[in-house]
């Protein structure tokens, strides 16, 4: 079992890293488009910045960004330093203080025209909605590994939208919702040689983990995280 325990810390340390990738690139483009748009000052925390279709929803993210804003404004020395000099904090230096599921409602809230700019600017996903509900699958993801619970055999309570990677390896429902299903996801948003990384990285832990786990065969490990038997093709694809 410590075996075990040891590749799922691991898994969690080496997933943790891409994702923090994607959020800072999700990050530096969602406050790059939003101030192209919207030049007031602190724009992010006024619910005419949104989408006015989704008001509810809107007032509810700008609770959440006024909370964070007054917290960091107490406590951070640039929050401080830009109040003083002109009053406002520029949303560049803002977004570094708001988590990632409060960056994906904002991004889910936004005009569609800004949707897409940052949606294309990461990937080539031209709908906003299944760009967003990428963003909130990844931040489920990024709370797993942040808060200690086991990653390796954890079953995603919602399903990513579905990718051509997902046909190819047949991958049935439960499976999607693994942790393979999460590798196919980090494919489309890393770039080439950042996914390179991964995989090598992921390759070495499941080599080490062949050669001393006892208590299960590593076949049925890596069943439980979703992986076809074919897996090993997905870094040529």
């Amino acid at each position: 079992m410590k075996t075990l325990y040891d590749f799922d810390l691991e898994l969690r340390i080496l997933t943790l890293k891409y994702l923090f990738i994607i959020e800072r690139k999700f990050k530096y483009n969602l406050a790059y488009y939003f101030e192209q748009f919207h030049k007031s000052p602190n724009a992010y925390l006024y619910a005419e910045s949104y989408n006015q279709y989704k008001i509810k929803e809107i007032n509810k993210t700008i609770i959440i960004l006024k909370k964070e804003y007054d917290r960091a404004s107490r406590t951070e020395t640039s929050h401080k330093h830009y109040i003083k000099s002109i009053e406002h904090v520029p949303f560049w230096v803002f977004i570094n203080y708001i988590s990632f599921g409060t960056c994906s409602k904002m991004y889910k809230n936004m005009n569609p025209k800004e949707q897409t700019l940052i949606s294309k600017s990461l990937t080539s996903i031209n709908d906003p909605s299944m760009f967003a509900t990428f963003m909130e699958y990844l931040t489920n993801i990024r709370n797993i590994c942040a808060h200690d619970e086991r990653l390796y055999c954890y079953i995603c309570f919602m399903r990513p939208p579905e990718l051509p990677l997902m046909r190819y390896f047949n991958l049935s429902n439960k499976s999607i919702k693994s942790y393979f299903g999460l590798v196919i996801v980090l494919k489309k948003f890393l770039s080439h040689n950042e996914f390179h990384f991964f995989y090598q990285n992921l390759s070495k832990l499941i080599v080490n983990l062949s050669l001393q786990i006892h208590t299960i065969h590593i076949k049925k490990a890596l069943k439980k995280m979703g992986f076809p038997n074919n897996w090993k093709t997905i870094i040529h694809l």
